[in-house]
């Protein structure tokens, strides 16, 4: 209980860049006027003077923030961890940026000319750290030099890992309980090259475990991102399906509300590909091939934009207002309140494998790559493919028959885990995510269409 307690004040401390960082977004997104003079203002400044006084110019001038602990909670008291440094810098420019806009409120706070100077002097010199050997940035001083820990030799019944071994060994090894380096990239994605988030994703990927319900949203992002749209879409179900199946076996105990927040997130921000960068909203969609149609809205000052994304293009709509800019995978665009602007989706590039821990490497199967989906109209009935999975969706049958062969479209279509059934009825809006078809479309099961095998046992 004393560790758990020492680890909360930890957390606390690093709890400012989230408050800094959701004013910075609030404003961004509604510019408020009021809020922004007022306790936007003080939030702003006396979280930029916490990190102030937790970091320390170096020898070369680098500016760094020591014994502190990321979002990963297999590690603490790491020195320099890249989400916090990158969370404080845009803290810090924030302040200053604020006192600059407000000095009359800001006089109030007593903030000098001098201590604004301070705050930007160490943002601009905040450390980075990068593993120039291995091509990556390290999520902490020296996290890459770290002994990877022995996924191979760990039991499926070890996980989580907390539960069955000490933090000590924990915190000595490459290993990753939630996203932490990757929630930087998805935070902060002007501080990273696009060669530099794949390389890191990647590398980050193989050592997280996700023995916290936060990872798997932030890692549908990351994955959408560098082109593994794929992953994406297992880490949506992942997300999305943590209560509706109780995929931990812990929903007697309350419902994991940052996940199911999570599912917006990896369908909106991973598979819409939605950022907002100082006020712009940036798109880069792209869908699996078990999802024909993704759309969703976004207010930015009162201004109502709606996206409209197929496979091959999206279709933005600006409800109200004066023109707005945006982006469509880089492209600057301007949309007219009224008029609908289609853009088409480029061909994702070619990406190669990236590998999970084992053997935690699939928790669930994603849909996409369980179902061979008819893309033709809606017909009166749906293909017998299609028919077969929707049985299976709703737990009328499970596992591979005898008469597929093992790797074909109609084995991988007959190896849904249990976990993803009956989940659609519950929650229309994932059923649509996921490329469930029409309910009208369903033919009723066919009793004596193969037999009902055991079900699919899942980690």
């Amino acid at each position: 209980m004393a560790h758990h307690r020492w680890r909360r004040v930890l957390g606390l401390l690093a709890g400012g860049d989230d408050i800094a960082d959701a004013v910075t977004r609030y404003l961004e997104i509604t510019g408020d006027v009021d809020f922004a003079a007022g306790p936007g203002l003080e939030l702003l400044v006396q979280t930029a003077r916490l990190w102030r006084s937790l970091g320390q110019f170096g020898s070369q001038s680098e500016f760094s923030i020591d014994g502190v602990t990321g979002p990963d909670e297999y590690s603490a008291l790491a020195d320099n961890n890249v989400y916090t440094n990158l969370m404080a810098r845009q803290n810090l420019r924030a302040a200053a940026d604020a006192v600059d806009r407000h000095p009359i409120q800001a006089s109030g706070l007593a903030v000098t000319a001098a201590e604004i100077a301070d705050w930007r002097q160490a943002a601009d010199a905040m450390l980075i750290p990068y593993d120039r050997f291995r091509g990556v940035h390290q999520q902490a001083d020296g996290f890459t030099r770290h002994e990877v820990w022995d996924f191979a030799r760990t039991k499926k019944s070890q996980y989580p890992l907390l539960q069955h071994f000490p933090y000590f060994e924990l915190y000595r090894k490459q290993v990753i309980k939630q996203a932490d380096l990757v929630l930087a990239m998805q935070m902060h994605p002007d501080a990273f090259s696009a060669e530099q988030k794949a390389r890191n994703f990647a590398y980050y990927e193989r050592l997280t475990v996700r023995d916290s319900s936060l990872s798997a949203a932030t890692q549908a992002v990351l994955a959408a991102e560098v082109g593994h749209v794929q992953l994406a879409h297992d880490y949506l179900g992942e997300t999305a399906l943590i209560d509706l199946d109780n995929t931990e076996h812990n929903v007697r105990d309350g419902l994991h509300l940052a996940a199911l927040a999570g599912g917006w997130t990896a369908a909106v921000a991973g598979l819409g590909g939605l950022r907002c960068q100082s006020g712009v909203l940036a798109f880069a969609p792209r869908l699996p091939p078990a999802i024909t149609r993704l759309a969703f809205g976004v207010t930015v000052r009162g201004q109502l934009v709606r996206a409209d994304i197929s496979p091959s293009a999206a279709a933005y709509l600006l409800v109200n207002g004066p023109p707005m800019q945006i982006s469509h995978h880089g492209e600057p665009v301007t949309l007219i309140a009224g008029g609908a602007l289609t853009m088409d989706v480029p061909p994702a590039r070619a990406v190669s494998p990236v590998s999970q821990p084992r053997p935690r490497r699939s928790r669930l199967a994603t849909v996409a790559r369980s179902v061979v989906q008819d893309r033709r109209p809606a017909e009166p009935a749906m293909s017998k493919v299609g028919q077969r999975f929707w049985r299976l969706l709703h737990g009328i049958g499970h596992g591979r028959r005898p008469d597929t062969e093992p790797g074909s479209q109609a084995e991988e279509l007959l190896t849904v885990p249990a976990g993803v059934r009956g989940y659609a009825a519950q929650l229309p809006f994932l059923e649509q995510l996921i490329g469930v078809p029409d309910r009208g479309n369903v033919g009723q099961p066919d009793p004596g269409d193969g037999q009902r095998a055991a079900p699919v046992q899942r980690p």
